[in-house]
Formats: C-alpha cells, structure tokens, sequence
C-alpha cells in the first residue's frame, strides 16, 4: 500500500443538494482502505456499514440518524481459510 495515506476517524457527508462537506461523528477504529454501503429499510435516517480498512479487519455501522458509530461483528469467521472478502469502492485520504 502506498505510503501517502494513513488510517483516520476522520467522517464527512456531501450534499449533493448544497455542494458541501459535513463533519459527522468519528469512526471508533481509524482506516486507511475501506468500503461502505447504505441501508435505510424504509426508517427515516438509515445505517451505513464499513468493512475493513483496519488490520483486524474491523466493522463498524453508522447511525443517520443519531450521528454515531459502533462497532458490529466482523466478517472474519464468516470467510473460509484461503478465500477472502472482498469490496473495490473505497475513499482515501493524502496525509
């Protein structure tokens, strides 16, 4: 991995509708390479799950609505020996 990204708790939303960044809650476990997606099942402010992005490979899902984070179990036993899980979409950021 490259050497000009480092892990961060560091969490931003962009409007689309206003062309901003938002300051959102910290991540609890900081990240370099990640992926997210989103889960609303029709409620109001939705979840977005991270996967990795750590050495342990650590998951976290994140509350819309309430602004905050917890950590949820990880994918690592789910996963046999040898295989792997893995996700292409990530956002880095330079140091």
């Amino acid at each position: 991995m490259s050497t000009d990204f480092e892990a961060r708790k560091e969490c931003y939303s962009f409007s689309l509708e206003h062309t901003n960044w938002h300051k959102r809650a910290e991540l609890p476990v900081a990240k370099v390479v990640s992926s997210g997606c989103f889960y609303s099942n029709r409620n109001p402010g939705g979840h977005i799950y991270v996967f990795g992005g750590t050495i342990d490979q650590t998951c976290e899902r994140y509350s819309v609505e309430a602004d905050k984070w917890r950590r949820i179990p990880t994918f690592k036993k789910m996963v046999a020996p040898g295989n792997g899980l893995f996700s292409w979409a990530m956002c880095m950021t330079p140091k």
